[in-house]
């Protein structure tokens, strides 16, 4: 049946008076929600007795909801908006609640995160500053071996020069030496010497470092000598000015444990000193020579050619 043709039966079936096949079709047509079909229904009474129908009626225009008896309308769309409106709420609370987890979650989980970037933070703090000291330790230990490097450099450098003074100075008391034997031969008439002719540094020279001897810590010194000599060469530089009135004495020790005394002079401080020394005896005996002080006979500077035992020491061939 058509829509006007299920309108037309509405006051039948509101009467009670329709069959129940037509009744069931109407019914069904209600429960699909007609809203004009509703608005009429419940617009009129229901329950009258079955002998007396209502007179037939055309079917009205379709009335709106808002001209409906407010006695059936009102509570049944009071119903609906109230259902509605609880639906509503009851899906606008889980959301909400919905939403409040996430964000619990949400939260719990950057604070998590948090904790990790700090924890992970922290190790990297403690790790740059084990890195920090290892860093400044490795920069004090190549400083050390910088300076220690530099101070070896520059001892040998002085060693060198002082080297190579006294052996411009050996050189020069050479020089004089032989000079002074062509002096004492013309002057004696006998005919010039041959092995004091030759170059004294061409066959085999030792040459002993002197060493201060404490509390004395600057002068050094060497003495060089032929081992078939009787005159030994002393080089000696930075010695303190004597006090009072005193001089150095050079003093040499031979093999048997004797000792010569050697000439005295008198440095000025800081001044170089170059004498040569006559043992009277072969150089290869010389075992030790200093340069004390005078009168007190204090040990400035000492040098040991030879130990007790024969080693030799401090003596540079």
């Amino acid at each position: 049946m058509t829509h006007e043709e299920l309108r037309a039966l509405l006051p039948g079936y509101a009467a009670g008076d329709l069959e129940t096949g037509v009744a069931d079709a109407v019914r069904m047509h209600l429960a699909t929600g007609c809203s004009d079909c509703l608005s009429d229904l419940f617009g009129r009474p229901v329950g009258l007795p079955r002998t007396s129908p209502l007179p037939p009626v055309a079917p009205p225009p379709a009335p709106r909801l808002a001209a409906a008896s407010p006695s059936r309308a009102l509570p049944f769309a009071l119903t609906v908006a109230g259902l509605a409106l609880a639906a509503l709420a009851t899906w606008t609370i889980y959301d909400l609640r919905a939403r409040e987890a996430a964000r619990d979650a949400e939260a719990r989980g950057v604070l998590a995160r948090l904790s990790e970037l700090e924890a992970a933070r922290a190790v990297l703090a403690e790790r740059a500053e084990g890195l920090e000291r290892e860093a400044a330790a490795a920069r004090a230990q190549v400083a050390a071996q910088t300076a220690a490097t530099q101070a070896v450099e520059q001892a040998r450098a002085a060693l060198e020069r002082d080297l190579a003074t006294a052996q411009e100075r050996i050189a020069t008391l050479t020089r004089g030496i032989r000079r002074r034997d062509a002096e004492i031969d013309r002057l004696l008439g006998s005919p010039p010497r041959a092995s004091r002719s030759a170059d004294p540094l061409a066959a085999t020279v030792e040459l002993l470092r002197l060493e201060p001897v404490a509390p004395f810590r600057d002068g050094r010194g060497h003495v060089a000598w032929q081992p078939g000599a009787t005159d030994v060469l002393l080089y000696a530089f930075g010695l303190p000015s004597p006090p009072g009135g005193g001089s150095y004495r050079v003093r040499a020790t031979l093999d048997d444990g004797s000792t010569l005394a050697g000439p005295t002079f008198t440095p000025a401080h800081g001044d170089a000193v170059g004498l040569a020394v006559r043992l009277g005896v072969e150089g290869n005996r010389l075992r030790a020579l200093d340069v004390v002080l005078e009168p007190a006979g204090t040990p400035v500077l000492a040098g040991r050619a030879r130990g007790p035992t024969g080693e030799q020491s401090n003596v540079v061939r």
